[in-house]
C-alpha cells in the first residue's frame, strides 16, 4: 500500500486517466468504530490489483482488491460494506456485503467508482463522413483519433476502426484492425465496392470468419442520407454491438488458509509457494503466521478441505444437514482458521448433529466428549490399561524379569479417550472433537479444556508433553443451562442456532425421514410451531419435530391411500397424534397443555 495524500492521490487519478489505465476510486462514505479509516480516505485499485491511498488495514484493503476489480471487470459503480465475520446485521438495500474475519469489530462503508478510459475509435480518412464521425465521437464521449499513418501499430484498447476513405488504404488498415481483434471493425462503402475490398482482405490470409465481422455497410438502416446521418447509424451500430456490463464479473480469487479471507491472485497481492504450489495470503501477516505455526500449516494445506463457504454448505447439506449461511460461515471459518466454536442454542436444534455432519464433510474422525456433572480431565483425557499392565507384570515375573514404572507406562499400555485422541490424530485433515453440553462440566474440566484447546498440547506425567501434529477442529455445545466463562468464550468463534421456522423445520423433516409424505412434514412443522407458543417446561425442537414426524409415519398416518395433500388423513392422524405425544413432549404437564389447547387446533392445515 502506498500512502497518499488527497491532492496527491488526485494528481495521480488524472496521470491514470491521461493514460488511459483503467482504475477504480474507492471512497469511505461510512465507518463503525473501531477502525482506522475514516470518511473521505480514498484510495485508487488499478487492473493488477496494486492499492495507492488508503482504506484501512490489510484486511480491508484485501478486501477492497477483491471487490475493486470485480467493480473494474464489470463497469458498473456499488456500495460495498465490509463488516466483521459473524456479525448478525442485515445489510443494507443494494449494497453488497462482505464479511471479512479479520477486522476487529469495526465496519466500513465505500463507495466504488470504475474510472474506464473512453472507447478509443480510430477513423481512416478525411471524407464529409470521417470527419462527421469525429465530431459526433467527441459529443459521445468518445475519444476519437484519425489515422494519418496506415502501418502504423493499433493501440492494444482500440474499440473500433472505421474505414472512411474512399478506396485510399482500406485492406490495409481492415487487415491490421481484424489480425488485431478490434471488437468493432466498419467500412464505409456500397455493398459492390465493399464486396471487393473484403476480398482483397481475405486474399492476405485473413480467415473467413474474422473478415465477415466487418460491417459493410458500416452503420445501422437507419435511413441515413447525410454524412452526419451515416456517422451516427455507425455510432449507434457499434454501441448495439457492444456487450453488456457482467452484473456479477469473475475476478481470481483464493481463500487464504490462515483468516479465510477471499484473496486477489494477481500480482499485488502476497503469494507463498508451499510444497509446490501457490497459497495466497490478505497479507503478510497470515502469510508469517503460516510459516510460523507448522501445525496450523498441515492443517490448512490438508487436502479435501472445503475451499469457501458454499463449498461447506453444498457438503453439508449432501450430508442431510440443512446449515443456513451464518452457521456455514461460523463452521468454515472454525475449519479455517484453526479456532474452537461454541454453539448455543435451546436444545434439539441441531447443533450436535452440525458437529457430526461437519465431520462426514471433511472425512475425519468424530472425537466426542459428552459432558456431565463432575467431569474429570483424566476422563476425558486417558486412562492406563490396568488389566495389559497386570498381564505385563505376570509375564515379567514368568521370564524372573524385573519391571520399572518406565516399562509399565509406557504408549501401548495408555487408551486415548477423545480429547487425547483428537490430539493425537495423524492427520491429513483434522479431526472433528465434539465437547457436548459444555455448559454441564464444571469450572474445573471448562478451564482444563481451555488450556488444551490453546495449547493443542497435553502433558501425561509418564509420558511427556503430547502434541498435536494436526490440531483439531474443536466444537463446543451448550443449551445455556449456565454461562460460560469469559476466558473460552474469547477462545471460541460463536454462533447460535435459533429454532427453524416451519418451512425450515419441514425441509429439515424430508431430509430425515425421507419415507414420510411430504405433507406431513409440513404438518408436523406447523403444529411444532403452534406448540411452541403454548407456555411449556421443555418446548420442542427440531429433534422432537423429527421423532414426531418419523412416529406418525410408523403409524400410518400417511399410508398410500391417503391422498397426496393429506386429504382423508385428519381422523387417522388425530388419534396417532393423541397416541404419539410422547415423541414430541417430555413432560405430562405439556402433554396436558396440549391436549387443552386442543389437538385439532394445533393439527391444522398452514
Amino acid at each position: 500500500m502506498t500512502a497518499v495524500g488527497d491532492p496527491e492521490l488526485l494528481g495521480r487519478a488524472d496521470e491514470l486517466r491521461a493514460g488511459r489505465t483503467p482504475y477504480v476510486l474507492a471512497t469511505v462514505v461510512r465507518v463503525e468504530r473501531p477502525a482506522s479509516a475514516r470518511p473521505g480516505d480514498r484510495a485508487l485499485v488499478l487492473a493488477d490489483g496494486t492499492i495507492e491511498g488508503f482504506v484501512g488495514g490489510t484486511c480491508a484493503e484485501s478486501t477492497t482488491r477483491v471487490e475493486g476489480l470485480r467493480v473494474l471487470a464489470s463497469g458498473e459503480p456499488g456500495l460495498l460494506w465490509i463488516r466483521p465475520g459473524g456479525a448478525r446485521v442485515p445489510a443494507p438495500p443494494g449494497v453488497r456485503t462482505v464479511d471479512n474475519p479479520c477486522l476487529s469489530g469495526g465496519a466500513l462503508e465505500l463507495l466504488l467508482e470504475p474510472v474506464l478510459p473512453a472507447a478509443l475509435v480510430l477513423v481512416l480518412g478525411d471524407a464529409p463522413v470521417a470527419r462527421a464521425l469525429v465530431r459526433i465521437g467527441a459529443a459521445a464521449d468518445h475519444e476519437v483519433r484519425v489515422v494519418t499513418d496506415p502501418a502504423a501499430p493499433l493501440p492494444p484498447d482500440t474499440a473500433a476502426v472505421v474505414v472512411a476513405s474512399h478506396g485510399r488504404d482500406e485492406p490495409e488498415v481492415l487487415t491490421a484492425a481484424l489480425r488485431a481483434g478490434v471488437p468493432y471493425v466498419a467500412l464505409v462503402a456500397s455493398r459492390r465496392r465493399a464486396a471487393g475490398v473484403l476480398a482483397e482482405v481475405a486474399a492476405r490470409g485473413v480467415p473467413a470468419e474474422d473478415v465477415a465481422r466487418v460491417h459493410a455497410p458500416a452503420g445501422l438502416d437507419i435511413g441515413a442520407r447525410t454524412p452526419a446521418e451515416i456517422a451516427l447509424s455507425i455510432y449507434a451500430q457499434l454501441v448495439e454491438s457492444r456487450p453488456a456490463g457482467e452484473a456479477e464479473a469473475a475476478v481470481p480469487t483464493a481463500t487464504d488458509p490462515v483468516c479465510g479471507m477471499a484473496v486477489a491472485t494477481g500480482p499485488a497481492g502476497v503469494p507463498l509457494v508451499h510444497d509446490g504450489r501457490t497459497v495466497h495470503f490478505c497479507g503478510t501477516g497470515c502469510r508469517d503466521a503460516f510459516l510460523a505455526d507448522p501445525a496450523r500449516l498441515r492443517r490448512m494445506t490438508a487436502p479435501g478441505l472445503p475451499v469457501d463457504v458454499d463449498a461447506l454448505r453444498a457438503g453439508l447439506d449432501a450430508t442431510g444437514y440443512l446449515a443456513d449461511d451464518a452457521l456455514a460461515t461460523a463452521l468454515f471459518l472454525a475449519v479455517r482458521l484453526g479456532q474452537p466454536i461454541l454453539l448455543e442454542g435451546e436444545p434439539g436444534v441441531g447443533k450436535t448433529q452440525a458437529a457430526k455432519a461437519l465431520a462426514e464433510v471433511l472425512d475425519t474422525p468424530l472425537l466426542r466428549v459428552q459432558c456431565h456433572e463432575g467431569i474429570t480431565a483424566a476422563e476425558a483425557l486417558y486412562e492406563w490399561n490396568y488389566p495389559r499392565q497386570l498381564l505385563s507384570i505376570r509375564l515379567a515375573e514368568s521370564r524372573h524379569a524385573e519391571l520399572s514404572d518406565a516399562d509399565l507406562f509406557t504408549p501401548e499400555h495408555l487408551l486415548a479417550r477423545p480429547l487425547l485422541a483428537a490430539i493425537e490424530h495423524p492427520g491429513p485433515r483434522p479431526a472433528v472433537l465434539l465437547v457436548d453440553e459444555i455448559d454441564r462440566a464444571d469450572d474445573e474440566f471448562e478451564a482444563f479444556l481451555l488450556e488444551l484447546l490453546a495449547e493443542s498440547a497435553v502433558t501425561i506425567p509418564e509420558l511427556g508433553t503430547r502434541r498435536a501434529a494436526v490440531p483439531p477442529v474443536a466444537v463446543l455445545t451448550s443449551n445455556r443451562t449456565r454461562d460460560l466463562h469469559d476466558a473460552l468464550k474469547r477462545r471460541c468463534l460463536y454462533h447460535w442456532i435459533a429454532h427453524p421456522g416451519p418451512d425450515r423445520v419441514a425441509e429439515i423433516v424430508r431430509r430425515r425421514v425421507p419415507e414420510a409424505a411430504d405433507w406431513l412434514a409440513a404438518r408436523v412443522a406447523g403444529s411444532v410451531q403452534r406448540i411452541r407458543g403454548l407456555e411449556l417446561l421443555k418446548a420442542p425442537g427440531v429433534a422432537e419435530a423429527i421423532s414426531w414426524a418419523n412416529a406418525l409415519h410408523v403409524l400410518g398416518v400417511d399410508a398410500d391411500e391417503i391422498g397426496t395433500d393429506g386429504s382423508g388423513a385428519e381422523p387417522a392422524l388425530l388419534a396417532a397424534t393423541e397416541r404419539s405425544l410422547g415423541a414430541v413432549l417430555k413432560y405430562d404437564e405439556d402433554v396436558q397443555a396440549v391436549r387443552a389447547a386442543g389437538l385439532a387446533t394445533l393439527l391444522a392445515s398452514p
